[in-house]
């Protein structure tokens, strides 16, 4: 039993450092991620998204560990790294199609865009040649 209270000390100290350095960097930490979900990244929703996913993983393999220290018999170490690495394959593939995604969401925005731009140009043209008009 001390084995296990020294590891979970050790899980709990380790928290409160990356705790406290989020604490500390916390302009730096809501820049970058202002930065990832800006507009002018059309992928950083799914990286924050993405970000997000892996925090909660590593989250629930900690409690999982956790919860296995404390009540030893009634988790498989087996199934425990197991489920650990479908989490990552799953975080592959999504990020794998996930880009897939993304690339044709940016050809079909790009030529929405173009779209735009060729409406935003004849309306600006017929009002212009409104404005002619009613000068005469």
């Amino acid at each position: 039993m001390l084995i296990q209270d020294v590891i979970i000390l050790y899980i709990l100290v380790i928290s409160l450092f990356i705790l406290i350095c989020i604490i500390l960097h916390l302009r730096w930490f809501i820049d970058t991620i202002r930065d990832i979900a800006s507009y002018k990244n059309p992928g950083g929703y799914f990286k924050l998204i993405q970000v997000f996913l892996i925090f909660i993983i590593c989250m629930m393999l900690i409690i999982v560990f956790v919860y296995y220290l404390l009540v030893p018999g009634t988790v498989d170490r087996v199934d425990l790294f197991l489920t650990v690495i479908v989490g990552w394959m799953g975080m592959i593939l999504g990020r794998f199609f996930g880009e897939i995604a993304m690339e044709d969401l940016m050809k079909t925005q790009s030529v929405k865009r173009s779209r735009t731009e060729d409406n935003f140009v004849t309306v600006k043209n017929i009002i212009q040649e409104l404005k002619e008009e009613l000068r005469d």
